[in-house]
């Protein structure tokens, strides 16, 4: 098997640090720390605790707490009251949303912690007992200070991130190359609105570079102020449509490791590039990659009017490898002057 160059290894792991900053914002865990902080000085004061052992409490480790009750032990009623409780109090026991759901018998974990969930109060003692459960095991060898339970809450949040990270790279290196291509747009002035999954228009005016480092993942399409749509999806990535509705660019973006898997990526890429060049011969096909091999680069050569481009040259703007890829697709969408 060839061998992985350093270039690409320093990508990948590149690639896993966007992917992990990213979704410590997407997944509500920034900010959660400081946010039950404030409400429990609020609201902290009004729970009962004449109940904890049937929330699963230890008598001795919640005498031990103090006054801070409300931020050491998961009580019932603040599940019930805001599902941001719950993901709190999740991480600082140091369990999985697969975890909790195995030990309190309720299936609606993740659903709860977004708020797409109301918890009962039967699903909220069953929770909390689980997670008591857990942190008596945590508070018996010594009471954490606050800054560790921070720590414990972070550390809960990287290992999930982690499990996910794995099925993640390639689409983590589509939303790299998405999110630089609507900056430069964005920084031109050329970007109309962007569409989202869910249906909602946003405005180029409501636009910022930190809200498209969080939600470029979650668009579908995105209109220019010349009238041209650009699309994201797969096969190819990226299409650029013209204000006649016809196709002027496909980019595909392979950002897989693996060179036993390089010629299935290849083959996925001709595929697309065939439709792409069906629906108009003068279209540009683009190719960004991780991983080529040798014999890649072969194929690749034999093919006409590929543009190809190395990820980490893109994403690291190495010899303007990024600004070059980004005037190129701006170019066909009739944005600027056509690009050599």
């Amino acid at each position: 098997m060839p061998k992985v160059p350093f270039e690409v290894t320093a990508e990948q792991y590149q690639l896993k640090s966007t992917f992990f900053a990213n979704k410590l914002d997407a997944l509500g865990y920034v900010g959660t720390f400081e946010y039950v902080r404030d409400r429990l000085a609020k609201d902290g004061g009004r729970l009962s605790w004449k109940s904890a052992e049937d929330f699963g409490i230890n008598p001795k480790s919640l005498a031990a707490v103090g006054d801070a009750s409300g931020q050491y032990f998961c009580h019932p009623n603040l599940l019930i009251l805001d599902p941001r409780y719950l993901l709190y109090f999740r991480c600082i026991a140091a369990l999985s949303q697969k975890g909790l759901k195995a030990l309190s018998g309720v299936s609606s974990i993740d659903r709860m912690e977004i708020g797409n969930s109301s918890c009962s109060p039967l699903q909220a003692r069953k929770i909390a007992q689980a997670i008591n459960a857990n942190l008596n095991a945590i508070y018996a060898v010594q009471i954490p200070g606050v800054e560790k339970l921070k720590a414990l809450m972070y550390a809960t949040a990287g290992t999930t991130i982690d499990g996910s990270w794995r099925n993640k790279i390639g689409s983590e290196g589509e939303r790299i190359v998405r999110t630089i291509f609507l900056k430069a747009l964005l920084e031109n002035t050329e970007l109309a609105n962007v569409i989202l999954r869910t249906g909602k228009e946003v405005s180029a005016c409501q636009l910022s570079a930190e809200w498209l480092d969080e939600n470029t993942a979650g668009l579908t399409s995105c209109l220019t102020i010349n009238g041209c749509v650009i699309q994201f999806g797969s096969e190819p990535d990226i299409k650029l449509v013209d204000p006649d509705g016809r196709t002027v660019g496909g980019i595909e973006i392979k950002a897989g490791i693996d060179p036993a898997g390089a010629l299935e990526r290849l083959g996925a890429m001709m595929k697309s590039f065939e439709n792409i060049r069906a629906e108009s011969s003068e279209a540009e096909t683009i190719l960004v990659a991780s991983c080529i091999t040798d014999e890649v680069q072969d194929r690749l050569s034999s093919m006409k009017n590929v543009r190809t481009y190395i990820m980490t040259d893109v994403i690291q703007n190495r010899k303007s490898k990024g600004t070059h890829l980004m005037n190129v697709m701006r170019a066909s969408l009739g944005l600027t002057d056509r690009f050599q």
